[in-house]
């Protein structure tokens, strides 16, 4: 839902880039490399070799991956990658559980071989801190364990460079005081288990602490490939970790313009033809990790209240999610159409999260912390004339309760103020392309 809460207006959504879905594709190269590995042969290593060391293990995490979603993918080397779940909610945080991170959509479990043969079981636990559509590269830490919960790497990137980490496993809320040398840059992250009803928090249990030490003063690796430079080694043949998981595609089978406002009914045909799709299908593949089939309707009404701007309802048939998004007549009537499309991304957003079960107390945060970049590009490909400065503050709209807007007023209240004024503009028709 699109709610008017501050005078900050909501507006998000997506970029708009075709990614075609690498999910059991390539075969016939992978098949023939000499390093292949096929789900059949993950699947009888992990049970025969892993699973044993696991169950003497008491206090090791509880985590389980479905077999049926397993798949190959190329990422530096060939992959075997299966999304992995817990048993319960199980979420990351860095500052001491203000704000958390859901680590079910961003943990897999990867079977790859290296150069002598050996097959490698990891868990991988990727954190991104922005996903930039211009640079396209992954900026974040990615922690690597055992499937028992042995630490074995740890990553941090820096727009696309890659620092090889120091990562201790610490009690909850212990700080370890070390001397780490030339080592510059550490953060602890806390691990949680949380229980969720209709919603709302009900417990959060602090499970464990990983504290990470990165030098950035010194070189980067080559992501994927160890050391610059360095020979394809069982030491140090990584895959590339920042590319994990990245095998996603959302297909809209029946779009409906059931919209009577004319302006209204003109945005969505604008989103309809050739962007939505592709638009979406890009911000999940950073998010979900399986084949999407939606059908999706529009419409509009009056509430007799300006303070939604929208409404978004979810059912399910025959395999397939049904979205109808309700627009608000009398919250948008002097809205620009910029602010239009935003909000429609918005629920369209908000709708796919909750297909998903991802709890609706995070949603803003992560779209805060990950999705600004796209939700600014999708605004400027659908309505060029928009300046860039406009569009990433539209990108902020409705994001006012997050971490990350808390910060930005903290550090930089100017800047919060300009994103506030703009939203009101295009809220109000003064500024974008008027629907009268």
């Amino acid at each position: 839902m699109r709610r008017i809460v501050l005078p900050i207006l909501c507006a998000v959504f997506i970029t708009l880039f075709l990614v075609a879905c690498q999910k059991e594709s390539n075969k016939e190269d992978l098949q023939s490399s000499e390093n292949s590995i096929s789900v059949a042969d993950a699947k009888k290593f992990f049970e025969a070799e892993v699973l044993p060391i696991t169950a003497r293990i008491k206090n090791a995490v509880h985590k389980q991956v479905d077999w049926n979603k397993a798949y190959s993918q190329i990422a530096g080397k060939q992959l075997v990658v299966i999304p992995v779940d817990f048993d319960k909610p199980f979420y990351a945080s860095r500052d001491n559980g203000k704000t958390k991170f859901d680590m079910r959509r961003n943990t897999f479990l990867v079977f790859y071989r290296d150069s002598l043969q050996k097959i490698h079981a990891e868990v991988v636990y990727k954190q991104p801190e922005n996903i930039t559509t211009a640079k396209k590269t992954f900026s974040g830490s990615i922690l690597i364990e055992s499937w028992s919960g042995e630490l074995l790497k740890s990553f941090k990137y820096v727009d696309g460079k890659r620092y090889k980490g120091d990562a201790v496993r610490l009690a909850s809320g212990d700080y370890m005081a070390a001397d780490y040398g030339s080592l510059t840059y550490c953060w602890i992250t806390n691990y949680y288990y949380c229980v969720y009803y209709n919603g709302q928090q009900l417990s959060c249990t602090n499970s464990y602490a990983i504290q990470t030490c990165i030098d950035l003063t010194g070189s980067a690796e080559n992501p994927g490939g160890g050391p610059p430079d360095g020979p394809d080694t069982e030491d140090n043949a990584d895959p590339e970790y920042e590319g994990v998981g990245e095998n996603n595609w959302v297909e809209f089978r029946d779009i409906t313009n059931g919209v009577n406002t004319p302006c209204f009914s003109e945005v969505v045909d604008s989103i309809s033809k050739g962007h939505l799709q592709a638009a979406i299908s890009l911000i999940l593949l950073q998010t979900f990790n399986q084949t999407d089939l939606i059908n999706i309707s529009f419409i509009d009404s009056h509430y007799g209240s300006t303070q939604t701007d929208a409404t978004t309802n979810v059912s399910s048939s025959n395999g397939m999610a049904n979205y109808l998004v309700d627009l608000n007549i009398d919250a948008l009537q002097n809205a620009s159409k910029e602010y239009i499309a935003a909000t429609i991304f918005h629920e369209i957003l908000h709708a796919y999260f909750a297909t998903k079960n991802i709890d609706p107390v995070l949603e803003h945060d992560e779209m805060a912390l990950y999705y600004r970049d796209q939700i600014a590009t999708a605004v400027r490909s659908l309505y060029p004339s928009i300046s860039e400065n406009d569009a990433n503050a539209l990108a902020y709209g409705g994001l006012q309760h997050t971490y990350t807007w808390s910060e930005l007023v903290r550090t930089n209240p100017s800047a919060a103020n300009s994103i506030v004024s703009i939203n009101q503009a295009y809220k109000n028709g003064t500024s974008g392309v008027s629907c009268n």
